[in-house]
């Protein structure tokens, strides 16, 4: 527990059962997300879940219910996808009971839910917006690509910006399973204040 005025941070300090190595052949770890209750971890070519203090309930002699852990705070992952996955955090949204991201590595826009991964640039046909990506745009810190949720609408908003090559924003809407909405604009980001989503430059 972090508490003000303590000489030590404790945020800094983590003991034997509190860290966790995952697959370092998948790539940096770009972003850790929260999913209907389950962490995953997104790296640059694959998606693990990871299970943290999982708990299961038995039935002891009395009847009554017991509730066994390992103690550990990690204590395993597993990988959903080993094919898919993104350099570019800013490009990651979360909605509702799913998250977006854009795979620079295959050239595609993807959905993750509950049956995986969903390429929604072959299933919906924006393959030829998606195939114009440079080969490589950049590092963790790169911002070619971001999306954000508007939780109002049940909308999720991408920002491609490529330069002269690429300047438009594309509207899926979760309700219809559709891209909606392309706008010749680019805006440098979106930003949300009190739910609502704002543009700038």
């Amino acid at each position: 527990v972090k508490i003000n005025g303590n000489n030590v941070d404790n945020w800094t300090h983590f003991l034997h059962n509190e860290n966790m190595q995952i697959e370092g052949t998948y790539g940096a770890i770009t972003k850790l997300l929260n999913l209907n209750s389950y962490m995953y971890a997104i790296q640059e070519t694959g998606i693990a879940h990871l299970m943290i203090e999982p708990r299961v309930q038995v039935a002891a002699s009395d009847g009554l219910p017991v509730e066994l852990g390992s103690g550990k705070l990690f204590e395993d992952y597993r990988y959903i996808d080993s094919l898919n996955g993104t350099r570019n955090k800013w490009g990651i949204t979360k909605a509702s009971n799913r998250f977006y991201f854009i795979d620079e590595n295959n050239k595609s826009l993807n959905m993750f839910a509950e049956n995986g991964v969903v390429s929604l640039s072959v299933t919906k046909g924006i393959s030829s917006l998606i195939n114009k990506m440079p080969d490589y745009i950049g590092d963790i810190n790169s911002n070619h690509f971001s999306s954000m949720y508007d939780k109002n609408n049940n909308e999720v908003y991408f920002i491609f910006k490529y330069g002269d090559e690429i300047k438009s924003s594309i509207t899926f809407s979760e309700v219809l399973q559709e891209f909606i909405s392309r706008y010749s604009y680019q805006p440098n980001g979106i930003a949300r204040i009190k739910d609502r989503l704002f543009t700038y430059d």
